[in-house]
């Protein structure tokens, strides 16, 4: 099998853009970008076909995890305002807001006004 920096032109753009998405999904792909810089091999980046499809994938990531930060933050603060109204969390309530929904979340901000108990304002 040839060496990465003995290939040509697309076949190395190929291999080379397959390594990268595989040190992405072992965490070290900041060491195979630079171990490939040092050895003469393409930027990926400046790749017409990969960089695009490198961009958006990061893209991707980003706004999966704007997503999910603004979820855990949306329980977080939903817990808080439970435990400082009602007192400790029973577990049900703690598994129930990990699980919730969007929308439940939202609809329970709401209801923690006007709810009396745990079970009224996460129903």
């Amino acid at each position: 099998m040839p060496r990465l920096r003995d290939m040509k032109g697309d076949e190395q753009d190929l291999a080379a853009g397959t390594l990268l998405q595989l040190s992405g999904k072992l965490g070290i792909e900041e060491t195979v970008n630079e171990r490939l810089k040092e050895v003469g091999v393409i930027n990926l980046m400046e790749n017409k076909v990969l960089g695009p499809l490198i961009r958006q994938q990061f893209e991707q990531g980003e706004q999966k995890g704007r997503s999910e930060g603004r979820q855990e933050g949306r329980q977080d603060i939903l817990q808080e305002q439970l435990t400082e109204k009602f007192g400790p969390l029973p577990l049900w309530a703690r598994q129930r807001l990990q699980g919730a929904s969007t929308e439940e979340l939202q609809t329970w901000a709401k209801r923690i006004l006007t709810g009396t108990t745990i079970e009224d304002t996460l129903r």
